[in-house]
Order: C-alpha cells, then sequence, then structure tokens
C-alpha cells in the first residue's frame, strides 16, 4: 500500500517524480526500438491515486493509453546495422553522475570503485568517448534530457561484446570496434566483416554520418529517431525531441520553447506520410516533395509515423 511503501511519485505532491512526458516518450521509444515487454519499479502504486478503489493516477492514464495503442503494433522490429563492439575488459558501461564528465575527452578518474592509473584512463576513456560520440547530448535544454538523448546520431547502434558469435556479428552491416589500439579489428581480420576503426573519432564520426545515409531508407539531420517494421511489413518512422523540460517540485513541467526543433527528413523512395501516434505537444509535417520533408517536434515531444 501507498502507506508502506510511500516511494511513488504522489507522495511528494503531482509534481514528484519525472514527468508524464517522459514516460509517454520511454514507451513509444521502447516499443519502436523492438521492445517486448516492459517492467516498472513502482509501477502498481504509481498507476492508482486511490489503493482502495485503485482510481487511475495521471500516470496510469498514460499507461493505460499507451497500451491500449500499443495493440496496434505488432512483431516491431527496428532497423539496426551498426553495432559497437566493447572489449571484455570493459566490463560494464557505469553510467556518470556529472555532466562533464559526459564531454568527449574527459575520462574518469575511477571504475567500478577502482582507482584508474594513467594508462587504464586512457584505455577506459577511449571506449567511453566512442560511446559518448554516439549518445551524449550536443544541446541540454532542461533536466530530463539524459533519459534518452538527442545525439549527433540515428538509433541504430547496437552495444555487443567482442566474444559474440561470428554468426551475431555478421547480423550487422557494420561493427565499430571501441579499443583505440584496434584490438577486436586485429582478431577478426579473416572474417570478411565490416570494422571501423575508433582510433580517430572525427574520422569515424564522418564514417558513420556518411554510411547511415547509405545504409538507411530514411535520414533525418536532427534529432533522435529510429527505423521500424511491423510483423505485417508496415514501415515506421519515429521521431523523438527528448529535450526542452525543466521539471521541478515547485512548477512541475516548465517547457523550454528553445528545444523545439525543425529537421529534414528525407525519404530514398517516394513516401506518403501519416503520423499514428505523438506527444502532447502536436508535431508539423510540411512537404517539400515526394522524398523530402521538413518536421518540427515541439520540445518533449515525438511522433511515430507510417510512410509507405
Amino acid at each position: 500500500t501507498q502507506e508502506l511503501h510511500p516511494d511513488d511519485f504522489t507522495s511528494y505532491g503531482e509534481n514528484g517524480g519525472s514527468s508524464r512526458l517522459l514516460q509517454n516518450r520511454i514507451y513509444y521509444y521502447s516499443l519502436m526500438a523492438g521492445a517486448q515487454y516492459m517492467g516498472e519499479e513502482w509501477g502498481l502504486n504509481c498507476s492508482y491515486s486511490d489503493m482502495n478503489d485503485f482510481t487511475l493516477s495521471e500516470y496510469g492514464i498514460v499507461k493505460k493509453n499507451f497500451i491500449n495503442n500499443a495493440l496496434n503494433f505488432q512483431g516491431i522490429k527496428a532497423r539496426v546495422p551498426f553495432a559497437v563492439v566493447l572489449p571484455k575488459k570493459y566490463s560494464c558501461v557505469e553510467l556518470v553522475t556529472v555532466d562533464a564528465e559526459y564531454e568527449i575527452g574527459k575520462h574518469r578518474d575511477s571504475y567500478m570503485l577502482c582507482e584508474l592509473n594513467n594508462e587504464e584512463k586512457a584505455y577506459y576513456g577511449h571506449i567511453e568517448d566512442v560511446l559518448k560520440l554516439l549518445y551524449s547530448r550536443p544541446e541540454i535544454y532542461g533536466n530530463e534530457g539524459h533519459v534518452i538523448t538527442n545525439s549527433r546520431f540515428a538509433d541504430v547502434f547496437d552495444i555487443i561484446y567482442e566474444d559474440a558469435s561470428d554468426e551475431a556479428l555478421s547480423k550487422y552491416e557494420y561493427l565499430i570496434d571501441a579499443t583505440k589500439e584496434g584490438s577486436f579489428l586485429k582478431s577478426k581480420a579473416d572474417k570478411g566483416l565490416k570494422i571501423l576503426d575508433s582510433s580517430d573519432l572525427t574520422k569515424l564520426e564522418n564514417e558513420l554520418q556518411k554510411l547511415i545515409k547509405e545504409v538507411m531508407p530514411v535520414y533525418a539531420d536532427g534529432l533522435c529517431w529510429l527505423v521500424s517494421e511491423d510483423e505485417n511489413g508496415s514501415e515506421y518512422f519515429s521521431i523523438f525531441n527528448n529535450e526542452g523540460n525543466k521539471r521541478s517540485l515547485e512548477f512541475g513541467n516548465t517547457l523550454i520553447r528553445e528545444a523545439d526543433k525543425r529537421v529534414k527528413v528525407t525519404f530514398k523512395e517516394k513516401a506518403n506520410l501519416e503520423v499514428v501516434a505523438e506527444g502532447s505537444e502536436k508535431v508539423t509535417i510540411e512537404r517539400i516533395d515526394d522524398c523530402n520533408y521538413f518536421v518540427t517536434v515541439p520540445a518533449t515531444s515525438f511522433a511515430v509515423i507510417k510512410y509507405n
């Protein structure tokens, strides 16, 4: 009960916890990325405002609406042509607590509570620089954009380890060796895999920008986006603006309009667009021609777009 376990968001008033805007984005992002099930910490407590008559809370309403709509999206699989290959020595991705440490070139002094010497700082630091290149926030508006980031690239990357089977590795069009010395690349030189070197991060960034345009059926020049397909072969382009909310106990959501973003979306083939899900802030689509569109995604919002 809430009396015994008061750790749900309503314990701190209607502005406690994260926003329903973020909650909704997480749900749809997970769905279109191909998640098959969802688990929640304190999900039961958060879903009801009254644990006697089970009146739905705002959190519960967002979840119920999502579940109802998610039934229309069966067998979703995301298009993921790249994988970052981590060495076994890098045992886990340890999230940092200081925003500055997300900057490329700023390396941590410790890893998993162990102090690092200079050689270890450089080794672990480079691996994390590769991850920062792919996932870190280029612009920060508010305090919720770190959960799912607007990065330099689309969501087209898996993260795997070097001891994955050759069968698993061959499923990707390109692999990115996260080690500066290229140890994975050298070990797989005779396997016929396309492996990108990461010793020069500027070169890697330029390569990825080029290759993403080549291998993906659609390309957007900003925000967080991904491409999916359902079990019937229907194709979806989903775009998320994860910045722009300053969440606080005192004021709740304060949207930052400077985070509104207009991006160009280019399809390789003629495409007709239909918005099948979107956030509370409405997305605007402007047609340029049969293959090119401008899509304006307001702060904190998103759109799942079916195209054919």
